[in-house]
């Protein structure tokens, strides 16, 4: 399998539809179920790769670190039960379609100036105006406040020939600000505009009439053109008043966020009197976009993680919503509505690898990349010539599972290139080793236990993935599982594993809006990435920066391709809130959640909850009226139900039509005469002439009155 963008990983496919299990509002770990079970699952693990649980890091001779393979107080290999529970948790949330929340918010930064098409600077740069200016905070407002100004250029043979300062490109701006403090005022000479670029110039530093400040930035990355070029800083002067009362907060903290921590430092420290801080303004319209120490700076995508995860389904990021993994296994929520574990994972303990069996793994670098890659981390569409960044509402790609494949080495091929600066190594258990461990779960409804136990087996072929090193193929495990023990809350209980995964499958498919649960692009994404014996052919190497794959990625809007051409598009219908609601949303003491939010959504939920909620109550309204009439029914005589049922059809028909009801059960009497049923018979025949059955209609009276003659004769009854 060959693609432009590969990487040791893939995402599950974000779903748009969030499962909150109608009984959401009532678990408590001090309110057991009436239905509630609780009990011991053993499990056994087995390595599939090499395998480093992480426990401490042990300096080598060498200076890389070792990480140690996790031991108890007695130092006998172990692993560590939060470490289960952190994997099994995981699985669990993508298969029952639980939030995706466990992510870090913040609004990610870019400076791409590879193509004039892009986004940097087409829209950025290409639409806004740059304009110098000082940023000072207003203590009297207590608001940043930002003064335009003047600007010109200023050459470094300059500052050294009339301040005797020798300043660099190559120097950082502190380096430069430490040589010629920002603090210090200097008078120059402002030049006439001049060059193909109309640039003025600040000469004769020192002799002049214009006061202003030297300012600089860190090193300009030379191109193709004279290096002298890049020997210039900047002349700031003539500063003008400022924007009154204009909030510019959100501007300040993302140039602070965007900019290196010892220029953001040293120019909050040193800032020039009355003025404050250099810096340069994109403005469109009048609007301020974004500040820089440079006039080409890195400026903060619009779109923060948490919006981009809402353009799925806002329920992601609601504390109102409750998914199934924090039902089980705990979480955190503001006014006393979080929720204890009622799932713990003891250490597991090895059973047969022995200390000589550890091996030490080869150079690695085990740091993760940063999700700034969008062409990956975000959904694309294919086929298309441009792509959506984290200024689209664009939605993200989804649970970031690493693809399970066997390394082509024991102790895992480097990529470390010998930098031991960066790398490390792991202690990695081997292949085929063993350990046992157990769950003790509490209060656990069976669709509950069965969600457990699917999750900690998954399928056939499917491996979990755990510890370290699993962008190099370790850490790929198995589990099997048994029910040592369970006990019901009330009454008796007699279930097994298969049983019980059996109860959640088919629990998951009816709950699923389009029921289509286990063919659903997030089932088969988790299992797919997880096929150890089916991903040899995945090319599973990060991209390299310095063989410029990642920028010949980009300019042929290359993107990660769907995972072995699996499908990521979910079925019509998966965000229809009538489909997807849960009875539970904002129900018993989960009300306080959606009590003090004004969110238009939380409204609408409510709404089709209500209406899921009569639809329901009338279902069973109807179900309980069928089974009181079979009741009934089967508490009654044929005969008897017959009139019964006659007296229920006349109640909705129109007189004209009710002699054709009444004559078949007429015939059915006394074709199937019983004399037991006198009653019944002496109550058809007043509930006929009652409905004037002898006398309409008129063509047949006579006919019908017979019959009702005959019938009394039959039975030996009458009125």
């Amino acid at each position: 399998m060959t693609q432009q963008i590969h990487a040791p990983y893939h995402f599950v496919p974000m779903s748009k539809w969030v499962y909150m299990p109608d009984w959401a509002h009532l678990v408590s770990h001090d309110v057991p179920f009436e239905d509630g079970l609780s009990g011991v699952i053993d499990y056994t693990l087995l390595t599939k790769t090499p395998l480093c649980v992480g426990g401490e890091q042990q300096p080598q001779r060498d200076g890389a670190n070792l990480v140690q393979f996790a031991r108890d107080p007695m130092k006998k290999p172990i692993i560590p039960g939060s470490s289960v529970k952190g994997m099994i948790r995981s699985v669990l949330s993508v298969a029952t379609f639980g939030k995706f929340s466990q992510f870090d918010d913040q609004r990610f930064s870019f400076r791409d100036i590879s193509s004039a098409k892009g986004n940097y600077l087409a829209n950025v740069i290409g639409k806004n105006d740059v304009r110098a200016g000082w940023l000072l905070f207003d203590a009297s407002s207590q608001q940043w406040q930002f003064m335009p100004c003047e600007v010109s250029k200023v050459a470094h043979k300059e500052i050294k020939a009339q301040l005797g300062i020798s300043i660099e490109n190559k120097n950082t701006a502190v380096e430069k600000y430490n040589k010629a403090p920002l603090s210090n005022s200097i008078s120059a000479v402002i030049s006439a505009p001049r060059g193909k670029q109309n640039n003025r110039w600040a000469e004769h530093l020192g002799k002049g009439n214009t006061q202003g400040h030297l300012v600089f930035t860190n090193m300009r990355i030379p191109g193709r053109g004279d290096r002298e070029n890049y020997e210039f800083s900047y002349f700031f002067y003539d500063q003008q008043p400022a924007q009154k009362h204009v909030d510019i907060q959100q501007q300040v903290d993302d140039l602070f966020a965007n900019h290196d921590k010892k220029q953001v430092g040293y120019l909050k420290r040193n800032l020039a009197s009355r003025l404050g801080m250099p810096v340069f303004a994109l403005i469109a319209d009048g609007k301020i976009h974004s500040f820089g120490f440079a006039k080409m700076p890195r400026v903060t995508y619009r779109n923060s993680i948490e919006k981009l995860v809402e353009t799925s389904s806002p329920a992601h990021s609601s504390d109102a919503y409750f998914d199934m993994a924090e039902l089980m296994m705990g979480t955190l929520r503001d006014e006393g509505l979080g929720l204890k574990s009622r799932v713990t994972f003891v250490d597991a303990l090895a059973q047969d690898v022995t200390e000589r069996e550890f091996i030490t793994s080869n150079l690695l670098i085990l740091n993760s990349p940063k999700p700034t890659f969008y062409p990956a981390y975000l959904e694309q569409k294919l086929g298309q010539k441009y792509y959506a960044d984290y200024d689209a509402f664009q939605p993200l790609a989804g649970t970031k599972r690493y693809i399970a494949k066997q390394p082509l080495e024991s102790k895992l091929a480097s990529n470390a290139k010998d930098n031991k600066n960066v790398a490390g190594q792991m202690e990695l258990c081997p292949i085929g080793k063993h350990f046992s461990g157990k769950v003790v779960f509490h209060n656990l409804k069976l669709v509950e236990l069965g969600a457990l136990l699917w999750s900690l087996q998954l399928e056939s072929g499917a491996c979990h993935q755990l510890g370290h090193g699993k962008p190099m193929g370790a850490g790929a495990v198995t589990l099997t599982a048994s029910l040592t023990c369970c006990q019901a809350n009330s009454g008796d209980v007699d279930v097994n594993v298969e049983q019980l995964v059996a109860l959640f499958i088919a629990h998951m498919e009816a709950m699923h809006p389009t029921h289509q649960w286990r063919h659903s692009p997030q089932l088969n994404y988790l299992l797919a990435l997880s096929a150890l014996e089916n991903n040899a052919d995945v090319n599973t190497r990060y991209m390299s920066i310095d063989d410029k794959e990642f920028q010949q990625a980009k300019n042929q809007y290359a993107k990660l391709e769907p995972f072995k051409g699996l499908s990521r598009n979910e079925p019509q219908g998966m965000d229809k809130l009538e489909n997807t609601v849960s009875l539970a949303f904002g129900a018993g003491r989960l009300s306080q959640l959606i009590e003090k939010t004004n969110e238009p959504w939380v409204d609408h939920v409510v709404a089709a909850r209500n209406v899921k909620q009569k639809r329901l109550e009338d279902q069973q309204a109807i179900l309980l009226k069928q089974q009181a009439q079979a009741d009934k029914k089967a508490s009654m005589s044929e005969h008897a139900w017959k009139v019964e049922e006659l007296s229920l059809q006349l109640g909705d028909v129109d007189n004209t039509e009710r002699a054709p009801l009444i004559r078949p059960v007429i015939a059915f009497f006394i074709e199937n005469t019983n004399q037991q049923d006198k009653e019944s018979c002496l109550a058809l025949v007043k509930f006929a002439r009652d409905n004037e059955y002898h006398k309409k209609p008129k063509k047949r009276a006579k006919e019908q009155k017979q019959e009702l003659a005959n019938l009394m004769a039959v039975y030996g009854v009458s009125l």
